[in-house]
This record gives structure tokens, C-alpha cells and sequence, in this order.
């Protein structure tokens, strides 16, 4: 019926601390752009929207790119 499998006795990893990935869009000056490789996340976006900042993305060979527009 379904493939997911309950499994017992897994231990947790600890919850990652230090500086987020998204302290970059705090640096970004307005045309400045990265690259995210892979699948984009709107979570990503929504970060990056919560720096107080606009941004575009557009996809592209290997991934997405984010530029600050404002």
C-alpha cells in the first residue's frame, strides 16, 4: 500500500546553529545577483524578502538566479 516504513531507534541530529545561509541577502547591493544550484525553494525567497529588500529570480541552466532589484 505505501512504500514509508516505520522505523524506531533513529537518533535525532542536533538543530544546525551559526550564520544562515541567508545572511547573504543582507549584503547584496542593488544588481547584485547568486546562483542557487539545484531546485530553488520558495522558502529561499521568502528569506530573502524578509531582509526588507526586492528580488528577482529567473531560472537558468543548473539552477536559479536571485538578483536584487530594490
Amino acid at each position: 500500500m505505501s512504500d514509508l516504513k516505520i522505523e524506531t531507534g533513529i537518533p535525532m541530529p542536533p538543530e544546525k546553529s551559526g550564520p544562515r545561509k541567508t545572511a547573504v541577502w543582507h549584503e547584496m547591493a542593488v544588481g547584485d545577483s547568486v546562483f542557487v544550484a539545484g531546485k530553488f525553494s520558495g522558502g529561499t525567497l521568502s528569506a530573502a524578502r524578509a531582509s526588507g529588500k526586492r528580488f528577482a529570480t529567473r531560472k537558468v541552466d543548473g539552477g536559479t538566479r536571485v538578483w536584487r532589484v530594490e
